[in-house]
């Protein structure tokens, strides 16, 4: 069995970290399954274009020589991956590391890491409910 990443971030799981995803998955019956989880690196991330419509992600690129870090949002990654001719909305987020030929600022390296980041989404905040004299809330 596989995960479906693309699926998952259009239902708004996106930045639920892996370990979480698989907790949910895993039967807590006494007599459990046996589901058994393995990383495939080879062809697991999200598309790009399963991405683009969510403001809330961005790349975040660290230089593994001098930690520097940078953020770019997914259309501007995926603008410049055009340009270039060196990727597609069918690129995977996984990818994308291994396509950077520009060297850090600070320190000249061309070792790269990226990552996505989404952006927390505060939950909406109650207003504190009043009561009047007569005990009704206002």
């Amino acid at each position: 069995m596989s995960l479906d990443l693309e699926g998952l971030v259009k239902n708004g799981l996106g930045g639920v970290p892996m370990t979480a995803i698989k907790r949910m998955m895993a039967c807590h019956h006494p007599r459990a399954c046996s589901m058994v989880f393995t990383d495939e690196r080879e062809a697991s991330g999200i598309p790009l274009r399963s991405i683009l419509w969510a403001d809330s992600v961005a790349f975040r690129f660290r230089c593994t020589g001098c930690r520097r870090t940078t953020q770019a949002p997914v259309q501007a990654v995926l603008a410049k991956l055009r340009s270039a001719g060196t990727g597609d909305g069918d690129t995977l987020h996984t990818e994308i590391a291994g396509k950077l030929t520009k060297p850090c600022r600070g320190c000249g390296k061309k070792a790269w890491v990226c990552e996505l980041v989404w952006a927390a989404v505060a939950a909406p905040r109650a207003s504190p409910k009043r009561l009047n004299s007569d005990g009704v809330v206002r």
